[in-house]
């Protein structure tokens, strides 16, 4: 695995660097997650602002227009 003392080959030297990589890619991935956990989070967060914003602009119209059924 080494050429002379202590002196790692260059196929070794691939393989290292290839394990690099992929551990970079992987955090990368990890990272790309946690931003798409996040903004679907806060869009989830608007959805449920909105809904109870309609809900109360909802009840305001039914105390001024009350339902009166069929």
């Amino acid at each position: 695995m080494t050429k002379g003392p202590g002196r790692p080959s260059t196929a070794l030297l691939a393989e290292m660097g290839d394990a690099e990589d992929a551990a970079a890619a992987f955090v990368a991935a990890i990272q790309a997650a946690k931003r798409r956990r996040f903004l679907l989070a806060a869009a989830l967060d608007a959805e449920r602002l909105e809904i109870e914003a309609l809900a109360q602009a909802r009840d305001a119209l039914l105390r001024r227009h009350p339902y009166r059924g069929s």
